[in-house]
C-alpha cells in the first residue's frame, strides 16, 4: 500500500514477490484451506519464511552502536570496575567479619550474628547496603552493639563504595 504501483515494478520487486508468497502460503497454514498431502512442500515454504526473516539481518550492519556495544574494548573496563568492586567488597566483609566473630565469640545467635556470621553472609549484607536491598541504616544498628568504630567501618564502606568506586567506575 505504501509503494502502490512501484510494489511490483520497483527495484525490491523480486523480494516484495517472495514476500507476497510467503504470506500467502502463511495465510493457508493458519486458515487450514490447504489439504496437502506433499508435507515437503510446506517444509520449503517455512524454509523460505526463514529466508525471509534472514533478510532482515541485512539492516543489521547499519546498526553501527550495537556492534560498538558488543566490541572487546567496551568490555575491558567494565570487567575491571567490577573487580574493583568486588575487592573492595570483599576487603570490608573480611574486616566487618572478624569483629563480629571476635564479639559474638561463644554465642553466635541473634541478629548480628544473622547478617555478618560469616564473609559470605557479611559481603551479602554489604552488597544490599548499597544496591538499595535494604536500608543501610537498619543493617548498621546491630554494629553498634559491638562499638561506635565498627559503625564508622561500615559507614566508610558505604561512603568508599557508593561515592569513590561507583564514581570512578562510572568516569
Amino acid at each position: 500500500a505504501l509503494e502502490r504501483r512501484a510494489f511490483f515494478t520497483g527495484v525490491n520487486v523480486r523480494w516484495n514477490l517472495f514476500d507476497t508468497i510467503i504470506v500467502t502460503f502463511q495465510l493457508f497454514e493458519a486458515l487450514q484451506i490447504h489439504n496437502m498431502k506433499n508435507t515437503t512442500f510446506m517444509r520449503m515454504i517455512r524454509i523460505a519464511r526463514i529466508i525471509r526473516t534472514a533478510r532482515a539481518l541485512r539492516t543489521l550492519k547499519d546498526l553501527r552502536i550495537l556492534r560498538l556495544i558488543m566490541a572487546p574494548d567496551v568490555w575491558q573496563p567494565l570487567l575491571w570496575g567490577v573487580g574493583l568492586l568486588l575487592v573492595v567488597l570483599y576487603l570490608f566483609a573480611v574486616i566487618i567479619t572478624t569483629v563480629v566473630m571476635d564479639y559474638v565469640g561463644k554465642d553466635p545467635t541473634g541478629k548480628l550474628f544473622e547478617l555478618y556470621g560469616s564473609v559470605g553472609r557479611t559481603k551479602y549484607t554489604l552488597f544490599m547496603a548499597v544496591s538499595g536491598g535494604d536500608a543501610w541504616r537498619k543493617l548498621v544498628q546491630p554494629l553498634e552493639v559491638i562499638s561506635v568504630w565498627s559503625r564508622w567501618v561500615f559507614l566508610a564502606f558505604v561512603v568508599i563504595f557508593l561515592f569513590g568506586v561507583m564514581n570512578t567506575v562510572s568516569a
